[in-house]
């Protein structure tokens, strides 16, 4: 496929490559690595492509450690709010609907898996700090698509 060398030029420079949908982004990549690559389903390309840039690199300096971390994101008024990290599921939804291009990828080039192909889902809180599956998450007002997690945090 054409774009494959752009996918080893990024991975080689970056550690991933972004791909951005006005619905979803995901990253490429992070199996080179043994570590997850990133799905999140919310905000605009660009927000999206900032935020998969700097969890990739929370996992890298955390040695790949999933669940809450309230180190990336503050609120308005400066106070630390949640970012969940869950492994997700690899079922029919995920692979032929999210990560097309990643698993396209990972197959014509298994030398960029370590061990092996997993996806994790990052999500953000709502305008009060809660999480999506949480009680009272403003699903209306910060719309998520929730992917089938193997769990969420406690």
């Amino acid at each position: 496929m054409i774009m494959h060398p752009q996918i080893k030029k990024s991975i080689s420079t970056h550690g991933q490559l972004v791909l951005g949908t006005p619905d979803f982004a995901y990253s490429i990549g992070r199996s080179s690595i043994g570590q997850p690559d990133l799905i999140v389903c919310t905000g605009s390309i660009r927000t999206n492509h900032y935020l998969l840039n700097m969890v990739h690199l929370h996992l890298i300096a955390t040695d790949g450690k999933l669940g809450i971390t309230t180190e990336l994101i503050k609120s308005n008024q400066g106070q630390p709010w949640p970012v969940e990290i869950i492994l997700l599921e690899r079922n029919d939804e995920l692979l032929n609907n999210y990560v097309v291009q990643a698993e396209y990828f990972y197959e014509c080039n298994p030398q960029y898996v370590k061990d092996t192909i997993q996806y994790a889902q990052v999500l953000l809180p709502d305008a009060n700090g809660l999480l999506p599956h949480q009680e009272n998450y403003d699903h209306e007002g910060f719309p998520q698509t929730l992917l089938k997690a193997v769990s969420f945090s406690q």
